[in-house]
């Protein structure tokens, strides 16, 4: 898709899309967030609630859906991490979560709206960078001279108009992204050999004067001779070689000027222009490396080591890298459907309860994989065992008396349903008659209603029971001498 294509799209929709939105950063558009979040209000996308896959201080990474009025659907990940796809210089406050829901909601949007092809900005800094090259530190275009009296002015010489050019240039990436261009390597090689090394040079010395650090005085390349007007020939003086034998050794203990780094020595290579880029051999990797991933992380590892190499992409090989990734995905989503989850013990006590949602969660999960009276029991168990816990619970407002008589009425239903069962509210009301009928003074009544605190609880009644029972306590108390 053009750029052209998006503005027509945009405006199908009532978008507005400035000169400034979208921009190409090797033939490959890239739109601005602002401008796909208009997109999406125009489109009236419903978004899912997002699915959380890794939460760290320098990194996150969320699942993406969002529903056309249609019915259509997408889906996506973003991700950002600190130093690897997310870049935060100086001073400057890292914001992984609003970068990761940027990335994530923009390649949806991108989806949804049929902008195959196209990157937001959000993905990479050097897609806005090289926006900012593009827009405003690109080196002008040298002024035409005046032609005098109307004379057909002579073809400027093609070194001379380059190097004005890179004399233009105010930042050291800009010479060398004007150096990289095709249309500078096309001049360069249709150049003779002197003029074109003349212009590198020239560009070195750009480079140098705009703070790109000096080659050392003696330096030399690796390639070099040691002498250029003498490499290769044969000693031209006779006795030379004596001359040569009977020198002082070097002194081997002194550091060499050659043991430096050549500052200049990736330069002169990048100067020379990028080697053709193979999309086939770039995509039977892509495809290799997809299929040998076994685990989400890598595919996201995948992703990010390969995103710069898709910008050369066009829109049917990225679809082609796309189906690699998601086949690989659904590889690994499979697989994991396959995995049958790890028994939990249900009637197991958690270490600590989230909340009261969580309790309420944990104990009717408890009460519906009883069978058995002895599970029932189990039950029974772990509701006197977290006591405190409800305490805890009610004492911060995440459980009320009606969450509590809920829990009790689903445990009483679930022991009726079990054959054999005890039912504790009858048992505790008959062990409570009978020992009371035993006291014989208030003391003795006191002493047996607060020794079974823990029966009382255990037996899941109602507080409608549990005010019966005490009324029967105090009325036998009242009965007998202190």
């Amino acid at each position: 898709m053009t750029k052209d294509e998006i503005r027509k799209l945009f405006a199908t929709h009532g978008v507005d899309l400035s000169i400034k939105d979208v921009w190409e950063v090797q033939g490959t558009p890239v739109i601005k967030h602002a401008a796909l979040e208009r997109l999406a209000a125009a489109l009236r996308l419903q978004w899912s609630e997002p699915v959380v896959v890794r939460a760290d201080r320098d990194e996150a990474v969320m699942l993406v859906k969002a529903r056309r009025p249609d019915g259509i659907e997408e889906w996506s990940f973003g991700e950002a991490l600190i130093g690897v796809n997310y870049r935060v210089s100086g001073r400057q406050a890292a914001y992984v979560w609003a970068m990761c829901e940027k990335r994530g909601k923009d390649r949806v949007i991108i989806k949804l709206a049929g902008l195959h092809g196209a990157y937001s900005d959000e993905e990479s800094e050097s897609l806005k960078e090289a926006k900012a090259d593009a827009n405003d530190n690109a080196a002008p275009e040298p002024e035409e001279p005046p032609q005098a009296g109307g004379s057909q002015q002579a073809p400027a010489d093609p070194a001379e108009t380059l190097k004005q050019r890179i004399d233009a240039c105010a930042a050291i990436n800009i010479v060398t992204d004007l150096m990289l261009a095709p249309e500078t390597q096309a001049a360069l090689n249709a150049m003779a050999p002197g003029p074109r090394d003349e212009v590198r040079e020239h560009a070195k010395a750009r480079l140098v004067a705009l703070g790109w650090p000096a080659r050392p005085r003696g330096r030399r390349r690796p390639d070099e001779p040691d002498d250029p007007d003498t490499a290769g020939n044969l000693p031209a003086v006779q006795g030379a070689e004596e001359e040569v034998s009977s020198a002082p050794e070097p002194d081997t203990s002194a550091p060499h000027p050659s043991d430096e780094p050549d500052p200049f020595g990736d330069l002169d290579d990048s100067l020379d222009g990028p080697e053709p880029f193979d999309a086939g051999a770039f995509l039977r990797d892509a495809e290799r490396r997809f299929s040998e991933a076994r685990t989400f992380a890598e595919i996201d590892e995948i992703v990010d080591a390969t995103h710069e190499d898709s910008l050369r992409l066009d829109a049917v090989e990225i679809k082609i890298l796309d189906g690699y990734r998601d086949a690989a995905r659904e590889q690994l989503q499979g697989e994991v459907k396959k995995i049958e989850p790890a028994r939990v013990d249900p009637f197991a006590i958690p270490e600590k309860f989230k909340g009261g949602g969580h309790y309420q969660i944990w104990f009717r999960d408890a009460v519906t994989a009883a069978s058995t009276d002895a599970e029932i029991r189990k039950v029974h168990a772990i509701w006197n065992s977290t006591s405190d816990h409800r305490k805890d619970l009610v004492a911060v407002g995440q459980l009320v008396q009606v969450d509590i008589t809920g829990l009790t009425d689903a445990f009483k239903a679930k022991r009726a349903t079990i054959a054999g069962a005890v039912n504790q509210i009858d048992a505790y009301s008959a062990f409570l008659a009978e020992g009371l009928s035993k006291a014989t003074t208030g003391a003795e009544a006191d002493a047996f209603w607060r020794s079974t605190v823990a029966q009382r609880d255990g037996a899941g009644a109602s507080e409608e029971v549990r005010a019966q029972w005490k009324r029967s306590w105090l009325d036998r108390k009242a009965g007998l001498a202190a």
